[in-house]
């Protein structure tokens, strides 16, 4: 029907297509099929994602790997680096990573030492490297920041050629069994 009755009169449908037609022209079909198209390229597309990814359940007690799993997975399969920037980078990188840590464990052990009455008086040359290394052993997280900055490299400098540092080195270095895996 053309929007008419029988008898030539114009029916509700009809002119509310007539009113409709004010509003746009009649490309909307192609405006929906071009969206419709858009759509179903991107269905697609992540249905050949969802084929290519995999995923993995890491289950575990608190240091047992799971993030370390997680990381070698993600550097071995990462399009970033080439093999030799990648050795090199991670080579750097658990270089800084057994630094930190190892300042953190002697700046902990001091900080110990200094809690429990010893003969042994260990005592810093002056109160700004002795208040930086107790800094260091009670605010400084090695497990979750062990990126070796300049400013961090360099308290590590001015701790290290201390001769308290040393002294807590060796007496630590009797005792004491490396963890940094």
């Amino acid at each position: 029907t053309n929007g008419k009755n029988k008898n030539g009169k114009a029916t509700k449908m009809g002119s509310l297509k007539k009113w409709f037609s004010r509003f746009g022209n009649n490309n909307n079909k192609t405006d929906e099929q071009k969206a419709h198209n858009d759509i179903e390229k991107r269905i697609q597309h992540h249905k050949k994602l969802e084929n290519t990814t995999m995923s993995m359940l890491l289950l575990g007690a608190g240091g047992s790997g799971k993030s370390t799993v997680l990381k070698q997975m993600e550097k071995i399969h990462s399009q970033k680096y080439n093999d030799e920037e990648k050795t090199l980078f991670n080579a750097i990188n658990e270089v800084h990573k057994n630094i930190t840590l190892d300042i953190y464990d002697l700046c902990k052990y001091y900080y110990q030492l200094k809690q429990k009455d010893t003969q042994q008086s260990i005592q810093f040359e002056s109160s700004d490297i002795e208040n930086l290394a107790i800094k260091i052993a009670t605010t400084h997280d090695p497990i979750h920041n062990n990126k070796l900055t300049k400013e961090f490299a360099n308290d590590i400098e001015l701790l290290w050629n201390t001769k308290t540092m040393k002294t807590v080195y060796e007496i630590r270095k009797k005792s004491h069994i490396m963890d940094n895996t």
